[in-house]
């Protein structure tokens, strides 16, 4: 089992010695967590943090706020050691504000990490600029990966596979300059809003989901005065469920104010639907081939991503997931062979030419725009990208 007390006495030596430069922290941080997967037994930590007469320790995130439980293992000199268990973690794509290293004890882990290009402001809070995915990988556990501030600069989002999986972070806590990002070109503080704006976009938010009479004509009222911030955190409560008559009016709202910035609030509502969608089907699995199909269809941004990711199975796993993992009634069996079509590559007329042998031309030619739609805006849309063939 890890020492943890002799982890935190290592480090705080290690960096006094570097003069406590928080740049070189992360080579520290690497350092003392390379080869600690080996010594991470589950059983036992779980043990461990469950033994009341042990006590506890000074713990940095609040609960809820990071990992499924996350604990502070050690709370040293402006730095920490944690160690998160997860189930069904939603990473939010973000830049590390501080400096540190990250490993994988327990489990694997999808990693995507993003490219940005120099951001324009947007509002108080709020940033525009170009987010684009450089690499789709897993992380075996026991991997280590520096970030920090200028040397080892991190946009990424983690995202853990099996369940149980457990991460470990070694960090500086000064934070500057958190964002969570958007892609394709949109960025928000992670900061919560300040009140008392936060509250009442809470209970806009409110109305939005029981679907209360005036939550359209509230939500737009809004629009008509809100900042960049909260305008994107409004239309991402209503835009993903509005029929177009509604999205007609929330634009019209939102033009008011930042109406040169539909494509860029557009491009990351429609990403983020997606996430959120595949995100939401990954909750209910728990084999983790099914797990890591719907993780890697989420993030990737195209078919040789997606390839890489998934390896040389890649063709056999999605479409394992497609057949096993539940996605579709029997009455869908039509989204599924779209699905599958798209694993295989199929562009959408010889899709359209694939249902109608199955279905008959007649019964499928009225859902045409449907069967595009789909193949356009499901989990499987990366698919789409035919840029390399995803059976070797």
């Amino acid at each position: 089992m890890i020492d943890f007390d002799a982890l935190g006495a290592e480090l705080e030596v290690s960096w006094a010695l570097a003069d406590r430069d928080e740049e070189r922290f992360a080579d520290i941080a690497a350092d003392a967590l390379d080869g600690l997967a080996a010594q991470f037994d589950l059983e036992a930590f779980l043990d461990t943090m469950l033994e009341r007469r042990s006590g506890g320790r000074q713990q940095l995130a609040g609960l809820g706020a990071f990992g499924q439980p996350g604990f502070t293992t050690f709370h040293g000199e402006g730095f920490v050691v944690e160690v998160y268990v997860w189930t069904d973690s939603l990473s939010a794509i973000h830049n590390h504000p501080f400096c540190g290293a990250f490993t994988v004890l327990h489990g694997h882990s999808v990693h995507a990490v993003y490219q940005t290009s120099r951001p324009s402001r947007a509002g108080a809070r709020g940033q525009l600029l170009d987010v684009r995915l450089k690499s789709l990988d897993r992380v075996l556990a026991g991997e280590v990966h520096k970030f920090s501030l200028r040397r080892y600069p991190l946009v990424h989002a983690l995202i853990h596979v099996p369940t149980p999986s457990v991460s470990m972070v070694v960090r500086t806590v000064r934070t500057e300059g958190y964002y969570r990002y958007l892609p394709p070109s949109v960025a928000l503080p992670m900061q919560a809003m300040p009140e008392p704006g936060s509250r009442r976009l809470a209970l806009l938010e409110t109305l939005v989901r029981i679907e209360h009479p005036s939550a359209l004509q509230r939500v737009c009222a809004a629009l008509r005065t809100a900042d960049f911030e909260t305008a994107v955190h409004l239309l991402s409560l209503t835009w993903p469920g509005a029929d177009a008559q509604a999205r007609a009016a929330l634009w019209e709202a939102n033009a008011v104010l930042h109406g040169d910035r539909r494509d860029a609030i557009e491009g990351a509502l429609r990403r983020a639907q997606r996430i959120e969608e595949a995100s939401a089907i990954r909750h209910g699995l728990r084999d983790p081939d099914h797990r890591l199909c719907a993780t890697v269809l989420a993030y990737a941004e195209s078919r040789s991503q997606v390839r890489r990711a998934l390896g040389d199975d890649a063709g056999a796993l999605l479409h394992a997931f497609i057949d096993e993992a539940g996605l579709f009634s029997p009455d869908e069996a039509a989204s599924a062979t779209i699905a599958h079509a798209l694993v295989e590559g199929r562009n959408d007329d010889t899709i359209l030419e694939t249902l109608g042998a199955e279905y008959g031309h007649d019964a499928i030619l009225p859902q045409r725009d449907a069967v595009r739609t789909y193949a356009a805006e499901s989990i499987f849309s990366v698919l789409r990208d035919r840029e390399q063939s995803l059976i070797p």
